[in-house]
């Protein structure tokens, strides 16, 4: 029994997990909604917007689910914590040396990360930076609405699509 999940494909198991995980997901989500006592939840992510929401969107298009009601949020730390840095931004404290999520729980906090690229130290660390008093003030500048990123995403690809089909149409002119 033990050796069962090595006859699987490596795509039909790696789905498998995805479906599983997105489950366990949704249970989390209702859980904090429920708990949060102060209407929908969002959900929040550093450098989500390039990476961890895209990966999101095409995991429950493959597992045909989508996000539940009460989650319809996204919020995105590195694009909050670029615009507060920028000059003229509305940053007050240190200078962070750089917008990853160890530099910033070091410069915000003073104290430093344990476990680094740890799924719960990070999430744990991101909490903390999040709660940063002038960071939590501005969480609601940069708020991504679920339908708007599925539509801005699906467009991108969309548009990536068009670009790659041109330019094989044009290699097969010359």
């Amino acid at each position: 029994m033990r050796d069962a999940h090595r006859s699987l494909q490596p795509a039909v198991l790696l789905t498998r997990v995805c479906v599983c995980a997105l489950f366990l997901f949704a249970g989390f989500v209702d859980f904090a909604t429920q708990h949060a006592g102060n209407g929908p939840a969002a959900l929040v992510a550093h450098n989500g917007k390039s990476l961890d929401f895209k990966y999101l969107l095409q995991t429950l298009k493959r597992a045909g689910t989508d996000l539940p009601a009460t989650c319809q949020h996204l919020v995105d730390t590195l694009v909050v914590l670029r615009q507060a840095c920028r000059p003229g931004g509305w940053r007050q404290g240190p200078d962070p040396p750089g917008l990853k999520i160890g530099q910033l729980h070091s410069t915000l906090l003073r104290s430093d990360m344990d476990n680094a690229h740890d799924a719960l130290a990070d999430t744990k660390a991101l909490a903390r930076v999040f709660r940063v008093p002038w960071v939590y003030q501005h969480r609601h500048d940069v708020v991504y609405g679920w339908p708007a990123f599925k539509r801005y995403e699906q467009n991108r690809l969309l548009a990536r699509q068009r670009i790659s089909s041109t330019i094989q149409w044009r290699a097969r002119q010359w």
